[in-house]
Order: C-alpha cells, then sequence, then structure tokens
C-alpha cells in the first residue's frame, strides 16, 4: 500500500476492515485519529496511508476523522530500526498539535472514546507513544488502536503455517 503509492489498495483494505468491524458489538470510537506521517515521506508518497484508511473507515462508519491532533517531528522510517531503536525514535518522533483534539474534548473531564489508526503494527512502539501523549494531556480518554495488519514477532507461534492456517 505505503510502498507501491496503491490508494486502490488502502480503500479495498479499508473496506475489508469495515466488514469486519461491522461484526463487533462494542461501541464506536468517537473520532478517529490518523497516525502522522512526516513530511518528507508525505512529499514521497503524496499520502499518509493512515489517514487514507482513517478516512474511508470514518466515511463507512460514520465517525469524523482528525488528522491535525499531533506531527512527526522526525523522518526517520520506523520499519528500518531494531526494537530499542524504535523505542527511542519514538520518544522523539511525535508531539501532540498545540491544540491536540481540545475541539472535540467538551470538558477537561469529558470521556470521549478515540481510536488510533494506522496501517500496520510492528512493534507497537509507535502507537504506544502517541496514546502516551493523548492519555498524559487528556486523562479521561478511552484509547484503541486500530490497524489493519501486523508483524509477529520473531519465533511467534502466528508464524508456524500448516496447511495455510496459522497454529
Amino acid at each position: 500500500m505505503k510502498f507501491r503509492h496503491s490508494l486502490t489498495a488502502s480503500q479495498e483494505i479499508g473496506r475489508l476492515f469495515v466488514d469486519k468491524w461491522q461484526q463487533h458489538t462494542g461501541p464506536k470510537p468517537d473520532l478517529l485519529l490518523p497516525v502522522p506521517l512526516g513530511a518528507r515521506r508525505f512529499a514521497q508518497r503524496q499520502f499518509n496511508q493512515s489517514a487514507v484508511l482513517a478516512l474511508y473507515i470514518g466515511r463507512k462508519l460514520g465517525i469524523p476523522v482528525y488528522q491535525h491532533w499531533a506531527i512527526r517531528q522526525t523522518d526517520t522510517a520506523q520499519h528500518l530500526l531494531d526494537k530499542q531503536a524504535r523505542y527511542v525514535n519514538a520518544k522523539h518522533s511525535y508531539a501532540l498539535t498545540k491544540h491536540g483534539i481540545d475541539g472535540y474534548v467538551s470538558e477537561p473531564s469529558a470521556v470521549l472514546r478515540v481510536a488510533i489508526v494506522d496501517d500496520v503494527i510492528t512493534t507497537g512502539i509507535t502507537v504506544d507513544r502517541l496514546a502516551g501523549l493523548l492519555s498524559a494531556r487528556y486523562p479521561h480518554l478511552n484509547i484503541e488502536v486500530w490497524a489493519v495488519a501486523f508483524t509477529p514477532p520473531p519465533k511467534s507461534h502466528l508464524l508456524n503455517v500448516e496447511n495455510g492456517i496459522g497454529k
């Protein structure tokens, strides 16, 4: 999707996510927050894959999307780093914008359900950092993470495939 510059793939993956989510019985989030993309990456790709997914999912499920809640301050690609380097990089890479999601929080103690939307979770460090920033400023938030894929850790039982089905 992001490496092949395919918006069509993003929409198809978003459709599959929505189809699966509609089987979910829990409450919908009040707001979708796509993981921010650095300026250099955005200039290269001309789109933020997490925002494309969030906008598609939000439109189909009737959930507003807010893209200007956080910024990516560095452009070091997380997928090129090992786990320890990802942690250090993420700690310095993300910040909430000046107003964050203030426009969606009616009062400091208001309970708001948000979902951080990412395309792929590899170690969880990026979404953990972003969720930490949100909960520090908005302690009453209920934060979920929505992703369309994850990378199993090395030696995971999920990588053991027998007859095309994970064990």
